[in-house]
C-alpha cells in the first residue's frame, strides 16, 4: 500500500490526522475516527453523526446508521 496523508474533522474541530502505509494502519485510524464520533454523540445527543467508516475488501467503506 501506497503511504496516504489524512485528517478527519467534524468541520470545526480535527479528529484524527497522519499517515498511514499499511490496511492495518488505516484501520486502526479508522477505529480512532469512530471513536471520536462516539464521543461527538455522547456530547451531542440531539444532533448525532449517523456513519462509521471501515475498510472493506481494501476500500473505504461509509456507512450509515
Amino acid at each position: 500500500m501506497q503511504a496516504i496523508n489524512f485528517g478527519f474533522s467534524d468541520g470545526d474541530h480535527l479528529i484524527s490526522s497522519g499517515t498511514v502505509s499499511s490496511s492495518a494502519e488505516l484501520t486502526a485510524k479508522l477505529s480512532e475516527l469512530n471513536a471520536g464520533i462516539d464521543s461527538y454523540n455522547t456530547a451531542h445527543p440531539a444532533t448525532p453523526c449517523n456513519y462509521r467508516f471501515t475498510l472493506k475488501a481494501g476500500k473505504l467503506a461509509i456507512e450509515q446508521n
